[in-house]
């Protein structure tokens, strides 16, 4: 039924589709760009409308341009948006990629008055990732332009609710080069927050402080809203959620700014100074947990729209306030002026542009994710500063307690001895924290056994102990045969899987205390083994072959096949063997196990 209908629709509309698009022709661009304001147009129409009903849409004379190159409204229909594009002249395949993730069903359909209408194109949070294309942060569409005609671009949109749609047109060469570019600057801030809340989070475990606990809610709610908003969130944590799917972007949202609010507020000890400051701060806090529990209700249209002028108005309101403060002799005060600064300016300009009032550009992709970071790295600045004057405060008690003993009675002076151990005490908590966040830099953060550094640092000692006192060192390199064949037909977190269960495998042979497993880099893991010769090591190698060999990784309901080749050197260590003489030699063994048809070990006597 769908094909007779888009080819009477085809048939019956060329000659107007191509009489009315043929002033606005989009022109083709080679390295992707905005789709301007001038080049496409928009039509609202009551009700659901579908696609069998093309016809009567494509050939309406009521299209509207847009205000600005992204359409900002409230959709109480069918929203559908028409771009006419020129023929290229080179490239057949293009991506059009809507720079927002924040739709509930968007379809696309390409029309020409040679072919008529193509096949429907569908995306959005409800739509499962896995019956789309390539997983993508925003919605993204595949096109094939024909290079003897022009071809005009429809798309439909069904939310009931909030639409930003800026578009960029892209080769899918250009597309690929832009998404890769984008993902790296995504996951190093990510990165970088991630760091800041695991060590936060580890500080306020150590020495109990509530402040840390209320940083690290800050950087967590912060982490949670960049993730919801830039689409990333739906690829690597909630996919399928149906919930999060529908509430995730307002939702963290608020509860971002809710928590920035509270933080403000106990870190500057609002309640101290009193008046406007203390009222504003208690103003937003009400105002973003109204949104924060509205999202939820029937009535999160009014909420979505209640969160940008909160948004906008807080954060100079927070600057104003933090300035306030400072000049009244709040030395921290100053960090969230700097921070203030930055987040201020982004969410503005981002909040204009969702809000129809400032025209879409790349670069508001990422102002506001950098200047996060920057938000959290002044804020952690502060809350060191905060420690550093905390520090002084306890030295000058401490001279304090000693000046007071040479004058104070015997009870006096067992008050000073509670309060110095009590002092001791908070020391060794903060030692004890960083004996365990040195612990964190020892391990590989995907497989859990030890990384690089500390196995050059501990291979190293080995080497020396085995040669000081005439004892063997075996060592066994391990690396997982065809991994990168892996990793290319089913995707990174199917490698990412393969990479758990070798490390697992290894580590479950590898009984001693004494025996090191690291990863040692890509696909490649290295093992330590003090007093073993290298008979006992050939052994363990090919038990851990086997048991490599067994393991079922299964995928999309297909067990893959995965196993490894080993290389094994054994020894008393002589004056001239280093660790890197014994890697180098275990590393040439490996090889020689590939060679001779993988899933084997060899050992430097067999070479």
């Amino acid at each position: 039924m769908r094909v007779i209908v888009c080819l009477i629709g085809g048939l019956t509309a060329a000659g107007a589709l191509a009489t009315a698009g043929a002033s606005k022709l989009a022109p083709v661009p080679e390295a992707g760009r905005v789709v301007g304001k001038a080049h496409f147009e928009y039509l609202m129409t009551p009700g659901d409308i579908g696609w069998d009903r093309f016809e009567e849409i494509h050939q309406r004379q009521d299209w509207q341009a847009p205000e600005v190159n992204s359409l900002n409204m409230v959709n109480r229909g069918t929203l559908w948006v028409k771009l006419p594009l020129q023929p290229p002249r080179s490239h057949r395949d293009w991506r059009l990629e809507v720079q927002w993730s924040d739709f509930r069903r968007i379809d696309l359909v390409t029309w020409d008055p040679v072919r008529g209408m193509g096949e429907i194109q569908t995306a959005g949070k409800h739509i499962p990732l896995g019956e789309t294309q390539t997983p993508q942060k925003n919605v993204v569409f595949p096109i094939q332009l024909p290079l003897d005609t022009a071809t005009t671009l429809y798309l439909r949109i069904e939310d009931r609710t909030f639409i930003h749609l800026p578009m960029m047109l892209f080769t899918a060469e250009a597309h690929e080069s832009y998404s890769v570019k984008r993902l790296i600057v995504f996951s190093m801030v990510i990165g970088i927050m991630a760091v800041m809340i695991l060590y936060n989070l580890s500080l306020y475990l150590a020495v109990r402080d509530r402040m840390y606990l209320f940083y690290t809610n800050v950087v967590f709610s912060t982490l949670l809203y960049l993730l919801a908003y830039n689409g990333y969130g739906r690829i690597v944590l909630w996919e399928g959620n149906e919930w999060l799917e529908t509430y995730a972007s307002s939702l963290f949202a608020a509860y971002a700014f809710l928590s920035v609010a509270y933080f403000f507020r106990v870190f500057l000890d609002l309640r101290r100074y009193g008046g406007w400051v203390l009222h504003a701060n208690t103003f937003y806090l009400i105002g973003f947990s109204l949104v924060l529990v509205t999202t939820l209700t029937p009535l999160r249209i009014f909420a979505i729209a209640l969160l940008g002028p909160l948004a906008i108005s807080s954060s100079f309101v927070g600057f104003a306030a933090a300035v306030s403060v400072w000049r009244r002799g709040n030395a921290s005060a100053k960090y969230f002026i700097l921070a203030w600064t930055a987040v201020s300016v982004s969410t503005a300009l981002l909040t204009l542009n969702l809000m129809g009032k400032l025209e879409y550009y790349p670069a508001l992709e990422y102002s506001q994710a950098l200047s996060f970071v920057a938000e959290m790295v002044l804020l952690s600045l502060a809350l060191a500063d905060r420690i550093r004057r905390q520090r002084i405060a306890k030295e000058q008690a401490q001279a304090e307690l000693l000046k007071m003993q040479e004058y104070a009675n015997s009870s006096l002076e067992a008050q000073v001895q509670l309060r110095t151990r009590e002092l001791e005490s908070a020391m060794v908590d903060l030692k004890n924290a960083n004996r365990e966040l040195s612990k964190l830099t020892k391990v590989d953060p995907l497989t859990q056994v030890a990384n690089r550094r500390h196995f050059d640092e501990a291979g190293e000692n080995e080497v020396t102990v085995a040669r000081k006192k005439g004892r063997p060192l075996s060592v066994v390199m391990v690396d997982i045969d065809h991994f990168k064949a892996i990793n290319d037909a089913h995707g990174h977190l199917v490698g990412d899987k393969c990479l758990k269960l070798v490390a697992k495998c290894i580590s479950q042979n590898v009984g001693r205390p004494a025996d090191l497993v690291a990863r040692y880099g890509g696909e490649e893991f290295a093992l330590i083994l003090p007093d073993t010769d290298e008979a006992n090591a050939v052994t363990l190698a090919n038990r851990i072959r086997a048991a490599i060999d067994n393991v079922a990784l299964i995928y999309d309901g297909r067990s893959i096949p995965m196993t490894a080749s080993l290389g094994v050197t054994g020894r008393v260590p002589t004056q001239g063997d280093t660790l890197n003489s014994l890697v180098s030699e275990a590393d040439k063994a490996m090889y020689q196990a590939k060679e001779n048809g993988r899933n084997q070990v060899a050992k430097v006597s067999a070479q």
